[in-house]
């Protein structure tokens, strides 16, 4: 039996007032929508599905919406017009080419011919201009000082010394200069310093000279610098001075551009340094200038020519040698002086000699003094060292054809030094070295077809000349 429960009249006049006040909503609505104007049907679209669906309650009729002023009646709707819309416009095929950035598609001469770094077969980390500039903005001395860059370089210079060669794998590796070989150094720490500011790029490559180039020396690899080249879109210039502590001054103004009505161009380079070190005695004081020339008389035919001329006085950095923990946390230094070494068998002989491998030195061991540690071993008297350097370079390119090209490359160099540390008794003198070198090139580029499959061949045949004048 199911119970039927009769509605109080308390429920019967709640029921009535919520009829009431949902009348009053709808009625509100339609009330306002012809205010709207044109989007009064949209918006009774949006309210009409509201009030159908709203739930009817017992008793009540559903009130039918009133129609808006100005809305379509059900007689008057017809189909919508034909669209006059054109049809959309087809635009062209566009093809677009190129090669990934980066350095595995930057060209390289490294290997002779010109060529991706992924297509020569070696490892070469090459040297931008932006991170040369980076790494020691101005104040690259020495090919030790591009270690943070190049993971094959080894610092192997001694103490203090300047490296003119970088150490590859632990070997002095060779130089070239856009090619040529620089030839008027000895084992890394005697020859022309580098101009790291008359560099645009540098390629540094682990393992044998190539062919092309030529090896001279054993050497575990080798860096070829390729000089800055002129301007020939618009003149541009470059002008910088620093300063800074243990009297650092060090300035450099680079600038270039065209002439003769875009058919030739010049860059020139001019740096210099007057500096002092944080190591008592040691100073750099330096002039570099380097000039670049560049002529297209044809299509086909082009020169490019650089020259440079350094000038540099110094005293090495070599600092304080005995390090111990009593130098480091009191200033304390271990003196003694060295009364003989040992040949073969420990055999002693006394004075100054060269220990054999496996041996060693003798020293008479005196107190710890007190000592600055800023103490320099070559702040003595008539310890320094000069150096002068010149090189030109000419060369010239005839474009046979797009596969076929002549190369023809020339450069001088001059060179005097003298180095007297007096520190380590490493004194050498050249009172004035010359090399002139030349190299004529034909460099070919040939596709071989079988079936499907492409051959490329890179082919380059040289004639080397050679001719010096050394008088260490």
């Amino acid at each position: 039996m199911s119970a039927y429960t009769v509605p109080s009249m308390r429920d019967k006049r709640r029921n009535e007032k919520r009829r009431a006040t949902r009348r009053t909503i709808f009625f509100f609505l339609f009330a306002i929508l012809p205010l709207f104007g044109k989007d009064s049907s949209a918006a009774q679209d949006l309210v009409e599905p509201e009030a159908q669906a709203a739930p009817t309650p017992d008793g009540v009729e559903p009130v039918a919406p009133l129609p808006s002023p100005g809305s379509p009646k059900p007689w008057e709707i017809a189909s919508p017009p034909p669209s006059t819309a054109e049809a959309p416009a087809v635009l062209p095929e566009v093809e677009v080419s190129g090669e990934l950035p980066g350095p595995a598609s930057t060209p390289t001469t490294a290997y002779g011919t010109e060529m991706s770094i992924l297509d020569t077969p070696r490892e070469v980390t090459p040297i931008s201009r932006e991170q040369l500039d980076t790494v020691a903005p101005g104040n690259l001395m020495g090919y030790d000082d591009l270690a943070p860059l190049i993971p094959s370089l080894t610092t192997m210079a001694p103490a203090g010394d300047y490296s003119v060669e970088p150490f590859i794998r632990g070997l002095p590796g060779t130089v070239f200069r856009n090619g040529m070989l620089v030839g008027l150094e000895s084992y890394g720490t005697s020859g022309p310093m580098p101009n790291f500011l008359a560099y645009e790029n540098m390629d540094v490559v682990q393992g044998p000279v190539s062919a092309v180039f030529g090896a001279r020396e054993m050497a575990a690899g080798y860096v070829n610098d390729v000089t800055k080249q002129p301007y020939f879109d618009r003149f541009r210039g470059d002008a910088q001075y620093s300063m800074g502590m243990y009297d650092q001054n060090r300035w450099n103004l680079d600038i270039g551009g065209p002439f003769a009505g875009g058919k030739a161009a010049y860059r020139f380079d001019y740096s210099g340094q007057d500096s002092g070190s944080y190591y008592e005695g040691a100073y750099m004081h330096s002039q570099d200038f380097y000039l670049a020339l560049s002529a297209h008389p044809s299509e086909n035919y082009t020169i490019d020519s650089n020259f440079e001329f350094d000038t540099l006085g110094f005293n090495l950095p070599l600092g304080i040698n005995r390090p111990d923990q009593a130098l480091i946390d009191s200033g304390l230094y271990q003196s003694g002086n060295m009364i003989g070494w040992l040949g073969p068998n420990g055999t002693f002989h006394p004075g100054i000699g060269t220990s054999v491998p496996g041996q060693g030195y003798v020293v008479s061991w005196g107190p710890q003094v007190p000592i600055s540690l800023r103490n320099n071993l070559a702040n003595l008297a008539g310890s320094g060292n000069r150096n002068m350097y010149g090189v030109a370079q000419i060369i010239q390119t005839l474009k046979l054809s797009d596969d076929l090209r002549i190369v023809n490359n020339t450069m001088f160099e001059y060179f005097n030094m003298l180095q007297d540390p007096l520190a380590n008794s490493n004194f050498s003198y050249s009172p004035g070295d010359w090399l002139i070198e030349h190299r004529l090139e034909a460099q070919a580029k040939t596709e071989t077809r079988v079936g499907r499959l492409a051959l490329f061949h890179e082919l380059d045949g040289s004639i080397f000349f050679w001719f010096d004048s050394q008088t260490d």
